[in-house]
This record gives C-alpha cells, structure tokens and sequence, in this order.
C-alpha cells in the first residue's frame, strides 16, 4: 500500500476511534444525567423522553406511588432520616424486567409496568414500601405506608402517549386515595386514551 493511502487509512481510523469515544462520554453523560442522585431511579426528564417508547414495549400501567405524612418524617426525625427513608421507598420499586422505578420528585415516585398482573406487581410493590423502611431506617416510631393512583391500559390496543396527559390520569387517582383515607390504591382502567379526559 503506498505511504499516502496507508496514512489516509490510518487517520481515518484515529478519526474513527475519536468519535467512538466521544459517543461513548456522550452516552455516560447522558446516562447521568437521567438518573435522580438521591436514589439512583431514572429522573422525571428522562422519563418524559422515553415515554413512548416504553408503552410500545408493554410497559402499559402507570402507578404514581407518594408516601404517606412524608413531611411529618422530615419534621420529626430530619431530612437525612427522610432520604434514608426515600431510599428505601426506592429499593422496594426496583426495576425487575417488568417495571421501571422513576423518582419523580420530592416524595412522589412513578413506576410504569407491564404485563398482565401488572397492577397486582404495583401493589405488591407499594405493600413493600412498609417493611423495606421499617428495615432500613429502624426507630422511625410509625410505620412508613404510602398511597398509590394507577392507570391501566387496554394491552391489546394501539396507544400513542402524551406523558403529561396520562400522568395527570394516575394523580388525580392518587389524590382520590388520599382523601379516601391514605395506604391504598385507587385505580382506573382506560380502554381509550382520551387526553381531554
């Protein structure tokens, strides 16, 4: 191979591995960047982002999870007991093939499922909150519970969704458990998805 083409080839190939490498930072950053630091469950942002993508894998129930009388926890025992506590809440929505865990803000955590005992796996999930807590941070003095609203979806349907608008559905559903008393689940079934619902 003459010098000429040998030294084309092999810039090309530094060239190559420059851009491989810059991805690779890119893709780290942005995998960062997604994730919530507290709990290490992906963020709100990266969540609205891959939204749509995740329905059309399955992932087809969404539960927004708030534990209950969280301030109280901050007021009483102080915000780093309340982040032990958060963590926690984290450890017991754990992604398992089925869910994937997002911390939303604050105290409110989001977890889209699929299957078709989805919504018995957001329960489940939801139930361990308490002994997960009750473990992790001993001498709370009460047991850490927590409220759920949860939206189910017609699995054998075409759904395209706007996040806002299907997050608002599981809000109102949780603040609808709230009222009723706290520690349960309030759930709807969509067979549609009508945004202006």
């Amino acid at each position: 191979m003459p010098g000429n083409e040998l030294g084309t080839v092999i810039r090309f190939l530094d060239l190559r591995r420059e851009r491989d490498l810059a991805t690779a930072r890119a893709n780290a950053l942005e995998g960062e960047a997604g994730r919530d630091a507290l709990t290490g469950l992906l963020d709100r942002h990266a969540i609205e982002r891959r939204c749509n993508d995740l329905f059309h894998l399955g992932f087809r129930t969404m539960a927004v999870i708030d534990p209950d009388h969280f301030k109280r926890i901050n007021d009483r025992n102080g915000h780093s007991v309340g982040d032990r506590v958060l963590k926690a809440v984290a450890e017991a929505l754990e992604e398992d093939g089925v869910s994937c865990a997002i911390r939303m803000g604050g105290e409110e955590f989001l977890l889209l499922l699929r299957g078709t005992n989805a919504a018995d796996g957001a329960e489940r999930c939801r139930s361990a909150l308490s002994t997960r807590s009750a473990t992790a941070v001993p001498g709370l003095g009460h047991l850490v519970t927590a409220s759920m609203g949860l939206v189910e979806h017609d699995l054998s349907g075409t759904l395209d969704v706007e996040f806002a608008a299907l997050y608002s559905h599981c809000d109102r559903q949780l603040y609808a458990a709230k009222r009723l008393g706290r520690n349960r689940t309030m759930r709807k079934r969509l067979t549609r998805f009508n945004p202006e619902l």
